[in-house]
């Protein structure tokens, strides 16, 4: 499986730029990156973060096999469980390694990647996995991250009038803002955290469209490639996900990927301006304060607002997470 010998991961809060990260990169003639697998998701549910292997390897790969996420990417799974048993180990790297080298060899690329933007909170798992690999970290102004997540369809949906089998807390925008918003601090955290190890390569959103090239050219050298054109010219034609499933998930992808494909554009830097409530800029700010400065992050509200949103925040997660557990008391299905 030498494709995972140095694989690049993606990774950044959700809407932070992670896809259009991953076509530029699978345009690369050199790199394999399939949509989301969610697969450090899955292998810490059942003991990742503290065994190499599964117990029973026959549940975590029926698990596996069923998950949509990794049936999206387009993976033959036969071909794959038969990697896994060739290279001899069922442990956790194993599997996720033969995953990507299997994507990896049925697009013709001699170097695996993969691209989950929550993977974020599993690095220290996969740069022991993985000690040659490199991740690109991506990062965008927090009042652009939050506005772009609540139009996504996991925020959109539950809001929908009549919804109501969704939790009563997150039939609000309050919360999902306040939800999206720990998201993007979490994120941030993790940057300042990793940053000044060599294998991470922090990339701003900003910067990668407003001067494209020069930034992929920038991230190539950290990857130890070459530069090619066509990571701006060729991003149509990059492996789309398999999603079949008629609802809003599916639409919503499809158009996603559209976006992510299209020309590069700052277009979309300032636009929060016109989505984002000034309630929701002062919780934005006032949640994230620290971790703005030290990402260079400009304020567009005062102390005493961001104070005000920072508690409004606070007191919406804390509703929030006391729903959680009451429904997990009840046996409740999260939604």
């Amino acid at each position: 499986m030498r494709a995972c010998d140095r694989p690049v991961f993606v990774v950044g809060a959700g809407r932070s730029g992670t896809t259009l990260m991953r076509t530029m990169l699978a345009a690369h003639p050199v790199f394999a990156v399939p949509t989301e697998t969610h697969y450090m998701k899955l292998a810490y549910a059942h003991g990742a973060g503290s065994r190499e292997a599964p117990e029973d390897f026959d549940a975590f790969w029926s698990e596996l096999r069923q998950s949509r996420n990794v049936r999206n990417t387009g993976i033959d799974l036969d071909r794959l469980l038969t990697v896994i048993d060739e290279d001899g180990e069922r442990s956790f790297k194993s599997c996720f390694a033969a995953l990507l080298s299997v994507h990896a060899s049925e697009h013709g690329k001699t170097r695996a990647g993969e691209k989950t933007p929550g993977h974020y909170r599993y690095l220290e798992r996969l740069l022991d996995w993985f000690p040659k690999a490199v991740v690109i970290f991506l990062h965008r102004d927090p009042h652009a991250t939050v506005a772009s997540a609540l139009k996504s369809p996991w925020v959109t949906e539950q809001l929908r009038p009549g919804r109501l089998a969704a939790p009563l807390m997150r039939r609000s925008l309050a919360v999902h803002t306040a939800d999206r918003t720990v998201d993007w601090r979490d994120a941030a955290r993790s940057i300042m955290r990793w940053r000044d190890d060599d294998r991470v390569v922090p990339v701003s959103y900003a910067s990668l469209v407003k001067a494209p090239e020069a930034e992929l050219q920038r991230v190539c050298d950290r990857l130890g490639e070459t530069f090619d054109s066509a990571m701006l010219t060729q991003r149509t034609a990059v492996p789309r996900s398999q999603a079949t499933a008629e609802t809003a998930w599916r639409g919503w992808i499809g158009e996603h990927e559209d976006r992510a494909a299209r020309p590069v554009s700052s277009d979309a830097l300032e636009r929060w301006r016109e989505e984002l409530a000034p309630w929701q800029v002062a919780m934005i700010e006032g949640y994230c304060e620290d971790e703005m400065r030290a990402l260079s992050y400009p304020f567009s509200c005062d102390e005493p607002a961001r104070r005000h949103g920072r508690a409004s925040a606070l007191c919406l997660l804390a509703a929030d997470g006391a729903e959680r557990r009451v429904r997990k008391t009840l046996g409740l299905r999260e939604m």
